[in-house]
């Protein structure tokens, strides 16, 4: 007798199973290999062909405000003066009237986006330097940076509004076109059908919500700090200058090396001959901390941008791709 002989699972009620191991996932977005924000995507239904947002009208705007340049003639002692003088305009609202915003849809959305672009165009003017940019360069630039300079000058309209008492923790304020506006990120109602065909839950991390914006997490920060209208600019300036730079090459990233080194000798010269303050390199630090943490706040933007393309769930795109680069939704 020989143990090659034997017959094995003969007998079915003995008989051990043969089929093989199955997995079993912890959860079902690692089941569908999708994480949860678009859990409920379904390639077969996936929109194809998307709406085309015609950028074309609002960088011609952005052209001729740029060609208009700044107020003349108009004396300051050196660029950041110029600047923190071209600042004012943006920081209040001439009708000194505050609308609260309820809702946030498509033209609530394209107005902000419109002024906050055509804001930046005029701010830049007041840099002599700027001029020197040929057109192309100077569209391009724009197109960069607006979005950038929309992050601080928002966050800085936020702090004079809570200072003010026009709003409280809960709020944003903007200054739109000439007034005040104010949203509460908690209670407003936002409208992305024109944008998406997923809901606002499954498109919760793309959205910026008081619990993960940069403006709730920066306050306490520019409350504390109360930048002046010459530190406001010259963080304006350091912010965008610097993103441009890295962004772009060439002609555009020559133009921010040297204006950078510009406006800091300016504001040596601010905080030494003018405030007399030798010692300003705590407010300084204090400065450049709330600008790295919006410059994180860009890179981390741009890392849900990537995702978002990657699962396409956006069913608009825009003419011109690198106007809002980077922007928020």
């Amino acid at each position: 007798m020989s143990s090659e002989n034997f017959q094995f699972c003969r007998d079915l009620i003995g008989a051990k199973p043969t089929t093989s191991r199955r997995t079993m996932y912890r959860s079902i977005e690692q089941l569908v290999g999708r994480p949860y924000f678009v859990l409920s995507c379904n390639p077969e239904v996936l929109v194809l062909k998307k709406d085309v947002i015609d950028c074309l009208p609002l960088l011609e705007k952005a052209a001729e405000v740029m060609a208009m340049g700044s107020e003349s003639p108009l004396f300051c002692k050196n660029r950041l003066l110029k600047l923190a003088q071209g600042l004012q305009q943006f920081q209040d609202a001439p009708s000194n009237q505050v609308r609260f915003v309820h809702k946030m849809g498509k033209n609530e959305v394209m107005s902000f986006f419109e002024t906050d672009f055509l804001r930046a165009s005029k701010w830049f003017t007041y840099l002599d330097e700027f001029q020197f940019l040929d057109k192309g360069n100077q569209s391009l630039f724009m197109q960069g940076v607006w979005h950038v300079w929309s992050r601080l000058q928002k966050l800085s309209i936020s702090a004079i509004g809570r200072r003010r008492g026009i709003c409280d923790e809960n709020m944003v304020m903007v200054s739109h076109q000439n007034e005040f506006a104010v949203c509460d990120l908690d209670k407003i109602e936002v409208d992305m059908s024109w944008c998406t065909s997923y809901s606002n839950e499954e498109m919760r991390y793309f959205l910026d919500t008081s619990h993960d914006s940069y403006i709730y997490q920066l306050m306490d920060e520019m409350m504390s700090l109360k930048p002046n209208d010459v530190e406001l600019s010259y963080m304006l300036c350091q912010l965008c200058l610097q993103y441009a730079g890295q962004r772009f090459q060439g002609e555009i990233m020559e133009f921010c090396e040297k204006v950078l080194g510009f406006l800091a000798d300016d504001l040596h010269n601010y905080y030494v001959k003018q405030m007399k303050l030798g010692n300003y390199a705590a407010r300084l630090g204090k400065m450049m901390r709330i600008n790295n943490k919006i410059r994180e706040d860009i890179r981390k933007t741009r890392l849900r941008q990537e995702i978002a393309q990657a699962f396409d769930v956006w069913q608009v795109e825009f003419s011109n791709e690198e106007v809002f680069k980077d922007a928020k939704t």
